[in-house]
């Protein structure tokens, strides 16, 4: 998988895309001044092979372009990938994606057909990468390996060509430099797709078998626990009459075991506990009840009479008094009367009263009789009525209280046994499951059998999953890379390289062997001098191209990306007085040029530079893919900036 070309499209639809073509077998370079967007490459390619975010440069580039493409050549097909700028926003998954052995560059991308997590995963698929994590580890950091990890040796921007501290790509993220550390053995072959699963399915098994340990352990537990207390156990059944077996008599845990069982098929009513006292109690109480029901009755009917009686009392009162005032009235009445037959006037006012002196008369007669009646004995009888009654409830009552603390004495004396046949019944039933589950624990080989089985899995598994073997392969892998490395440093400008180097896939970092011994390693940044350090990236990065296109089993992209690496000799202009250093430039671009067009060659390069064609003028393996000066062509076309 290689480069074709880079596609810009214009936020002005009636302009052509901005086309640049690459070939595979030359190195092709990009050149001219400083402010021209030969940094913008790498951004570019990278937003394209679906980065998680744009870091392609705001303003000109992004103010004047819509969309972004590469065509990547695919075995025999190319493969466009364009995608839209994401404007105001971080980024966007916005793709347009076309596939055939000849596609058509559209003058225009009207809308989106894909996305940038389906194409990274259509990616992925055509390189071989596993779909498996790294490890069953739920961790960030052992997600499954993608091309995205791979971007890390696709590119060699400015800020990394010479970096000491930091050797690949995007490694700025923590995350992502602790996810390529655990890809590295998957990338270098070490690690096969067939291990990766034997892994997962190893994790699965530990958890599995850890699982059945707990529950084996609990079992045991369990039994222990239940043994330890059986003689317990059998003292209670002793004590609730369930049991008259000899705990003193020497008998050996089987026997005790066996006495369980025995008790633990029984009922309460196997207890040799004494009922016929519960059941004679039980009858009496019913006595006691029936007795207290009639007195009830009874009861009722004596405060029914009683309020009768109470009542009339009542009545005779208040007629008595009534009868009192009319006698006070009667004497009075009685004078007129007389008064009225001797003088036939009132004496009073004086009026005639002659017409009624009969009415007068009656009235005497009337209030007469009404004395009479109020003299009769009918009071008495009433009192000594309801003193009787009184007597008859008074002694009911008095009946009840003896009948109430009779039967509360009964009912306790009921509830109390109830309770105890009632604990008789829970005791058996907690001693009949506890001896059941027993009895299946100790019979049940079901859980060992089970873990046995897995346990012979594991095993087979883990000789298929040979750690030993897999370091091995990855150190012969790390080994050849340093061969690889210690070629091509012996073109470049280092101050010794016959000094052994060694890929750290753990720190990420070069180790140079020191000079004091052949077991003594500094890592890069422990090195003075910039010509070092670039000549130790782009040998290390050349290497494990070569290993990853020659040897590894997993497909990975097979071009480099490098950014100006001239900028360490020549910050600022070319200065011809400093034939050395242009010497050493010469010499990098030439590896570059020898590693892209020979027969050998391990992958695409593309260089951008500021260095001009009179230092790589001679080399015949180079295509001239653009040159860029400031006040003529840049990467975006002059017409296409407002």
């Amino acid at each position: 998988m290689h480069i074709q070309k880079i596609i810009l499209w214009a936020k002005d639809t009636t302009k052509e895309p901005k086309v640049y073509e690459f070939e595979r077998d030359k190195l092709n370079i990009i050149y001219g001044d400083s402010k021209t967007g030969k940094s913008a490459l790498i951004p570019i390619i990278d937003y394209c092979l679906c980065s998680s975010d744009c870091r392609i440069p705001t303003g000109t580039i992004r103010q004047a372009c819509e969309w972004y493409g590469a065509v990547l050549q695919v075995g025999d097909e190319s493969l466009l990938l364009a995608r839209r700028d994401p404007g105001n926003r971080l980024t966007t998954s916005d793709m347009y994606t076309s596939r055939g052995k000849l596609i058509a560059i559209p003058f225009a991308i009207p809308v989106a057909n894909n996305s940038s997590d389906v194409v990274k995963n259509e990616l992925n698929q055509l390189l071989g990468i596993t779909d498996l994590r790294l490890s069953a580890d739920e961790s960030q950091y052992n997600n499954r390996p993608s091309i995205r990890d791979e971007a890390a040796f696709l590119f060699q921007p400015q800020n990394i060509i010479a970096n000491p501290e930091a050797l690949f790509y995007k490694l700025d993220d923590f995350n992502h430099k602790q996810k390529l550390s655990n890809a590295f053995p998957y990338f270098l072959g070490a690690l096969t797709s067939r291990e990766l699963s034997i892994g997962d399915e190893l994790a699965a098994l530990n958890k599995k078998i850890a699982k059945l340990d707990r529950e084996i352990q609990s079992i045991s537990t369990l039994s222990a626990r239940w043994l330890g207390k059986i003689d317990a156990e059998i003292t209670r059944a002793i004590e609730l009459g369930l049991s008259s077996f000899d705990l003193d008599g020497g008998a050996d845990l089987n026997a005790r075991v066996d006495e369980i069982g025995r008790i633990s098929r029984l009922s309460s009513l196997d207890s040799e506990m004494d009922g016929d006292g519960f059941d004679c109690a039980s009858e009496k109480l019913l006595e006691l009840e029936k007795r207290d029901r009639e007195l009830s009755a009874r009861l009722s009917q004596l405060q029914s009479r009683r309020h009768l009686i109470e009542g009339t009392i009542d009545a005779y009162a208040e007629h008595e008094q009534t009868a009192r005032s009319l006698g006070d009235y009667l004497g009075t009445v009685e004078w007129m009367a007389s008064k009225v037959d001797d003088e036939g006037v009132c004496p009073i006012c004086g009026a005639s009263l002659t017409s009624r002196t009969d009415r007068v008369k009656e009235l005497v007669t009337a209030m007469r009789s009404m004395e009479d009646d109020n003299s009769r004995p009918n009071r008495l009888t009433l009192d000594k009525e309801l003193k009787k009654v009184k007597g008859e409830i008074q002694e009911i009552l008095d009946e009840r209280t003896t009948l109430g603390q009779s039967m509360q004495s009964l009912s306790d004396d009921i509830n109390e046994g109830k309770y105890r046949f009632g604990e008789i019944d829970r005791f058996i039933g907690e001693l009949r499951a506890s001896y059941k589950q027993y009895v299946e624990l100790r019979d049940d080989r079901g859980l060992m059998e089970e873990r046995d089985e897995l346990v012979r899995e594991q095993r087979r598994l883990e000789n298929e999953y040979n750690k030993k073997i897999i370091e091995e392969r990855k150190a012969a892998a790390i080994n050849l890379i340093a061969r690889y490395t210690a070629e091509y440093l012996e073109r470049l400008d280092v101050e010794d390289a016959s000094m052994a180097t060694r890929l750290d896939i753990s720190n990420l970092s070069l180790l140079i062997q020191d000079e004091y011994g052949a077991n003594r390693w500094r890592y890069l940044n422990q090195r003075g001098s910039a010509s070092n350090w670039l000549s130790s990236h782009v040998a290390l990065s050349l290497a494990l191209q070569k290993y990853f296109q020659e040897k590894s089993p997993v497909g990975m992209p097979s071009f480099i990306v490098y950014d100006q690496p001239s900028q360490v000799y020549f910050p600022h202009e070319i200065d011809d007085s400093r034939d050395r250093d242009k010497q050493a430039v010469k010499s990098l671009i030439g590896l570059l040029e020898h590693c892209a067009s020979s027969q050998d060659s391990p992958c695409q390069i593309i260089l951008t530079e500021h260095a001009g064609s009179d230092i790589w003028g001679a080399l015949s393996g180079v295509n001239v893919v653009a040159h860029w000066e400031g006040e003529g062509e840049k990467l975006v076309p002059n017409d296409w900036i407002k």
